[in-house]
């Protein structure tokens, strides 16, 4: 497991797809599962498929009122 300092919310269903998490940007994200990566591309391709994109870093801006 990742020594991340941050936790995606996805976290607990990654790892029980067996997936093994890996440090992304601060952040644990998976890299891989126990399917193999064509099984992986097939579904992709003919059904669907969901990235976790939370290791990608927030910006912050304020608006101020005019």
């Amino acid at each position: 497991m990742a020594n991340s300092w941050r936790r995606t919310a996805l976290a607990s269903r990654h790892v029980a797809l067996g997936s093994t998490l890996e440090d992304w940007n601060g952040m644990e994200t998976a890299w891989t599962y126990e399917a193999s990566v064509e099984s992986s591309y097939e579904t992709i391709r003919t059904k669907a498929g969901l990235m976790d994109v939370s290791g990608l870093k927030k910006v912050h801006y304020v608006e101020y009122a005019r």
